[in-house]
């Protein structure tokens, strides 16, 4: 039959009351008359086919006439209410056998109620037009030759409610909205779309706002060689309101009972979108008076489902909650919460109908807290959880994603914000090679303004997943804090959501590979125009897992942990700005194969304090590899501590640390002598060795320590509680520096053998500092002092010493035994040479100790600086002869 088309005469309005004494009222206007368009195809004649019915609009309300009483004052009649608007069903019915592309496209609009007249009392407004859209297409499989593609799509758009007239006039309802899709096509491949959008609801004038239309029970489903179904659902918005403060907007509308399924042979694909209405609080040109209307919230429980014959199956299911509505002059509306929850076990299926590779996604969002005069609104919670199980040859994933919506905030009153909302994501995956992945953001807090109040604070994420795999398997979680509020007029930043992961991640394999993944993030600060800024979130991944444990073991395990502390709000004046979220990733993992561990931990940057990084990795197994690296945050002029340590328990591996600190590198800052140390330590691991690194500006000196396999530490820009005792105990070193230098870094560097074995063993330390010599007052020499030299043990076979400097490395000092080398740590103090007045020097100390005996090592102190003017000169002819001749 082609294309139909039906559009519905739109309904007349109604005549405006007569003026006169008494003054006339208005006539209603007259309903839009519906439309109703039907495509039925039995044979194959048409291969496409469509139908189009547009309900028509509703006529509006005539408004009073206008007179006078006895007084001469101006008096209305009343207005009259508008007309509904007229609904639109469209239907489209193929059957038959086709060898080209096939398609049915049904589309339905209801029409726009009308809007109610003005006049001593406003009319109401019309309802909104209902819209329902059906669209099948079947292709037999009984011709030969039909494989052509097919197609199905249908959309529905529910009509929107008449405004209210003024003064009193009710809003009128929205129209609903379905709409199916339906597509068979056996030798070809399928298609099904299906989108239904519930009109909103007519604005009120000072009267309470109805809800916005509900899309319900939408759905999709195709059949064939592959298939692809896919259906969003959209709720209405929810009527707003002008003229009180004393009434409440319309809440969202609803959406709910959206499905897909989809079968197919090589692939199949389902998808579901659903999504609450917004609240009312804007009717497109103003925002309301009243309080703001709710967000609706959306829930999806196994909305998708699919099969294949040993093919590809994808699932994805996303639910929205709708967000509150803003009020120039009450409160705000809450947002609505979202949940999807997606639980699929394809063995349940007949084996001929399993599929060979599964992907599926739960995702949910919460609406934003509406802003508010008198108050905000709560943000709507997201929570997803997407579980799995294929069968034993099926690679298979999960994904859980969430987000939480907005806090509510300030708009136009000097209120709070509030929370941002939480995330909560779960996922869990079954099969051969199984991935679970789990993600959710909390987000941010909402705007305080004034001095009495505060942005709100981050909201949190939660996570865990679950991987349970025969050759592979693989859980990563990623939880993100959201950030504090901003502050205007004088308000504080909120703080930013700390975020905690412990323990989050599990898995399992049968002697194949375990891939092991958290990542934590602490919510940054709000900022503020003049008040305090919002303190960064503090982020903690934290794991100990032991595979013994499991009923089965892995061969190898990786173990990656990562923690970033959030950045401090900002202000004005940069002193009031929050301080950096501190960040610590811990991980003891014990496995029988190989284990590997990376832990990374970065502290959040501030103006004014950085937050510190701590990482620690613990690794047991046959191979044991531990790398750990924290990267302290910085304010303007320092950076915080960092302190990172590695340990390895097995017959073989290494064990290597990293820290680093300096003044933040994210906005520009007044320079700094200093603007970075690195202390990097790295031993090999023959049944046990840890490795240290820590650095710091300023503050107490690290211990020394002759435990460790490997030791780097330095501090930055050391104050006179730390250099005094140096300078007081090794004669030579003082007298080299003189009486007034300016000290750059002082540290320890070593390391030394397994607490057994014979086995010859290397260790390596070293610790970098860049020293910005454009901010020496003067420029002398550079002189490094060593002092403290300790040997441990008779087994150290070796220790080299290297110094360099911008491109520039001097020759290294080799000392036979550990007794020599702590001879040349025993106040011994070098000039290096004329310092340069511009640019950046990154000096590197480098230690290499060679031990072939349980216990045995060497670890040594060295303090480096600029002497005043002249205060090198005379030591310098009898300095030890270190060959370090060159200079930079």
């Amino acid at each position: 039959m082609g294309d139909v088309s039906v559009t519905g005469v739109a309904g007349s309005s109604g005549a405006n009351g007569a003026n006169g004494n008494p003054p006339g009222g208005g006539t209603a206007g007259k309903a839009g008359h519906g439309a109703a368009a039907e495509n039925l195809l039995m044979f194959p004649a048409d291969a496409t086919n469509s139908a189009e019915a547009t309900g028509g609009g509703g006529g509006s309300g005539g408004s009073g006439g206008v007179g006078s009483d006895s007084h001469g004052d101006t008096i209305l009649g009343a207005g009259a209410s508008g007309a509904a608007g007229g609904v639109g069903v469209a239907v489209v019915k193929m059957a038959g056998a086709f060898s080209v592309i096939t398609s049915a496209t049904a589309n339905a609009y209801g029409g726009a109620g009308g809007g109610g007249g003005s006049g001593s009392h406003g009319g109401n407004g019309g309802a909104g037009g209902n819209a329902t859209a059906s669209a099948t297409n079947t292709a037999s499989s009984t011709f030969s030759g039909s494989t052509g593609d097919g197609s199905a799509t249908a959309t529905a758009q529910g009509g929107t409610g008449g405004y209210g007239g003024s003064p009193g006039g009710h809003g009128g309802a929205a129209g609903n909205a379905k709409a199916t899709a339906s597509d068979t096509n056996t030798l070809g491949s399928s298609s099904a779309t299906a989108s239904a959008s519930a009109g909103s609801a007519g604005t009120a004038s000072s009267e309470a706002g109805l809800a916005g239309g509900a899309a319900t029970g939408s759905s999709a489903s195709a059949d064939g060689i592959s298939a692809t179904a896919t259906v969003s659902a959209f709720g209405g918005g929810g009527g707003s309101e002008l003229g009180s403060d004393a009434v409440t907007c319309g809440a969202g509308g609803v959406a709910s009972g959206t499905t897909a399924k989809a079968v197919g042979v090589t692939s199949a694909d389902a998808s579901v979108h659903q999504y609450g209405g917004d609240g009312g609080g804007w009717d497109g040109s103003s925002y309301s008076n009243g309080t703001g209307g709710a967000g609706a919230a959306s829930t999806l429980v196994n909305a998708v489902r699919g099969t294949t014959q040993d093919g590809s199956l994808t699932l994805y299911q996303e639910a929205g909650g709708g967000s509150g509505g803003t009020s120039a002059s009450a409160a705000g509306g809450a947002g609505g919460n979202g949940v999807s929850r997606l639980n699929v076990n394809d063995t349940t299926n007949p084996v001929a109908d399993q599929s060979a590779v599964i992907s599926i996604t739960a995702s949910a969002s919460g609406g934003f807290g509406g802003g508010g005069a008198t108050g905000a609104g709560a943000a709507g919670i997201g929570t997803a959880v997407a579980v799995i199980t294929g069968n034993s040859s099926a690679t298979v994933t999960a994904a859980a994603v969430s987000y939480g919506g907005y806090g509510g905030g300030a708009f136009g009153g000097a209120i709070g914000g509030l929370v941002g909302g939480a995330a909560s994501s779960t996922a869990r995956a079954t099969g051969k090679s199984a991935t679970a992945t789990a993600d959710a953001t909390g987000f941010a807090g909402g705007t305080g303004e004034g001095t009495a109040n505060a942005g709100g604070l981050g909201g949190g994420a939660s996570v865990n997943a679950d991987a349970i795999g025969l050759t592979l398997a693989s859980a990563t979680v990623l939880a993100t804090g959201g950030g504090g509020g901003n502050g205007t007029d004088g308000a504080a930043g909120g703080a930013g959501a700390a975020t905690i992961v412990s323990g989050a991640v599990k898995g399992i394999t049968d002697d194949g590979t375990l891939l092991l993944e958290q990542d934590a993030y602490g919510g940054g600060g709000g900022n503020s125009d003049t008040g305090a800024g919002g303190k960064g979130g503090l982020a903690d991944s934290l794991l100990t897992f032991n595979d013994a444990s499991n009923a089965t073991h892995s061969a190898d395990i990786d173990a990656t942990l990562d923690a970033f502390g959030g950045a401090g709000g900002e202000s004005t004046p940069i002193s009031k700005g929050g301080a950096g979220g501190n960040a610590t990733a811990k991980a003891t993992i014990t496995g029988s194969g190989t284990v590997t561990i990376f832990g990374l931990a970065d502290g959040g940057w501030s103006h004014t304090a950085g937050g510190a990084a701590t990482a620690y990795s613990d690794a047991t197994g046959s191979v044991a590899n531990a790398y750990a690296t924290a990267n302290a945050g910085g304010s303007d002029s320092r950076g915080s501590v960092a302190l990172a340590t590695a340990i390895g328990n097995g017959a073989s591996g290494g064990a290597h640390a990293q820290a680093s600190t300096g003044p933040q590198g994210i906005t520009t800052h007044p320079a700094t002598l200093i603007n970075s140390i690195t202390a990097a330590a790295n031993a090999v691991v023959d049944t046990s060795a840890t490795a240290v690194a820590e650095t710091l500006f300023g503050g107490a000196v690290p211990g020394f320590t002759t435990a460790d396999a490997a030791v780097a530490t330095g501090v930055a820009t050391p104050n006179a509680a730390a250099t005094s005792p140096v300078l007081a105990d090794n004669a030579a070193i003082s007298a080299k520096f003189g009486a007034a230098p300016k000290f750059f870094a002082l540290g320890e560097v070593g390391g030394g053998h397994a607490s057994t074995g014979t086995d010859a063993e290397t260790s390596t330390s070293s610790l970098t500092v860049a020293i910005n010599l454009a901010e020496l007052t003067t420029h002398g020499q550079l002189v490094l002092g060593l002092y403290g030299g300790e040997a441990v043990g008779s087994g150290v076979t070796g220790v080299t010493l290297s110094v360099a400097g911008s491109g520039v490395t001097f020759s290294p000092e080799t000392f036979s035994t550990g007794a020599l080398a702590a001879a040349g740590f025993d106040d011994k103090a070098f000039d290096l040479g004329v310092l340069g007045s511009t640019g950046v020097l990154d000096l590197t100390v480098d230690l290499t100790v060679n031990s072939d005996a349980a216990g045995s090592g060497f670890y040594g102190d060295f303090i480096v600086g600029d002497p005043p003017a002249g205060g090198a000169g005379s030591l310098h002819a009898a300095a030890p002869a270190l060959p370090l001749a060159a200079h930079w």
